[in-house]
């Protein structure tokens, strides 16, 4: 106890930035995570809401064998063992919020997805769960900031329950930033994606192979609740929030990099022609394996092709993403 006030105390002290990532996803977190990664005073975490899983080998990270990006163990790594020892981290330590599907409801109404929203919440409030989970993501922060001698970190969790919490019981200063990528195009980069795993990989984590056409709902539901909470519920609690469009990033980088550098107040940076971590030591966890690949930015198009065959999903994409 003493030693989680003294982290407490110590994250009031500091004036920092937290920018936490929200969306689906295959929604370009990653390309915005990279992006961002390469200003001189950010230290991206990757998926912070990760590294309870990592620390126990458990969950997502198998692929990647539970490494941080660095290579190594986390316990081993010379910068999450810092962050492991300063925060008392243990398997108990709580990193993540199970899903308890926010967004089964109805798929049009506003009003039942904040409505449902609001009952899980205070579910998880009454458990103490949501308060915890928050506590201990900004010890967390705290010693990033600290270990890192960064001012800046990027947290592409992208879960919009834990941001809610993150936000409620923040001790220093976060901005939200929600990338949206049209439902279709999420969809393919999702199945295109599964379909390079294995079927012994499928099953440890539990991945069904649905329907393309329970993918595009599942997906819509997934948007439409993002967008409708953080628009009418973190908005209304204080929390500063910047949609970015996926399309636009990938097309003019540079402009929306911009306009992302003032909405967080932060100096603009340049861009280099190729993005990823290529031969970087970073210490990111988890996260889309092409945050490791050199490679140009532009825009994925090769859905165009994939629905060539399969117009009536694109059809039936195009309608709900009308409804988001």
């Amino acid at each position: 106890m003493e030693k989680q006030k003294h982290l407490d105390d110590n994250i009031s002290q500091i004036d920092n930035l937290v920018i936490y990532i929200i969306g689906l996803n295959r929604s370009g977190s990653t390309l915005l995570d990279n992006i961002l990664s390469y200003h001189e005073q950010v230290m991206s975490v990757g998926e912070l809401h990760n590294l309870n899983g990592y620390y126990c080998k458990t969950g997502f990270g198998r692929r990647q064998n539970w490494l941080c990006s660095c290579n190594s163990e986390v316990k081993e790594c010379s910068f999450w063992s810092k962050v492991i020892k300063d925060t008392s981290f243990s398997k108990e330590f709580i990193t993540k919020l199970e899903d308890t599907k926010y967004y089964k409801t109805d798929i049009l109404s506003s009003y039942f997805i904040k409505k449902n929203f609001h009952k899980n919440i205070q579910h998880t409030q009454n458990n103490l769960t949501g308060e915890t989970f928050a506590n201990n993501t900004w010890a967390l922060y705290e010693s990033v900031f600290r270990h890192s001698k960064k001012n800046i970190i990027i947290d592409s969790s992208k879960e919009i329950s834990e941001a809610y919490f993150i936000n409620k019981y923040k001790k220093s200063n976060i901005k939200f930033l929600l990338i949206e990528r049209d439902i279709w195009e999420v969809v393919f980069s999702k199945r295109k994606r599964i379909a390079n795993f294995t079927t012994e990989y499928k099953q440890k984590l539990g991945i069904k192979e649905n329907s393309i056409y329970k993918d595009i709902l599942l997906s819509y539901k997934k948007a439409k609740q993002n967008k409708v909470i953080a628009k009418e519920i973190l908005t209304k609690e204080n929390a500063d929030i910047k949609v970015v469009k996926y399309s636009c990033l990938a097309k003019a980088p540079n402009e929306v990099l911009n306009e992302i550098c003032d909405f967080l107040k932060i100096s603009s940076i340049n861009i280099p022609q190729e993005m990823g971590i290529g031969s970087r030591i970073t210490h990111t966890i988890h996260g889309s394996p092409s945050r490791y690949e050199k490679k140009k930015i532009k825009l994925d198009e090769r859905w165009r092709e994939y629905y060539k065959k399969k117009k009536i999903a694109l059809w039936w994409a195009r309608i709900l993403q009308f409804f988001i």
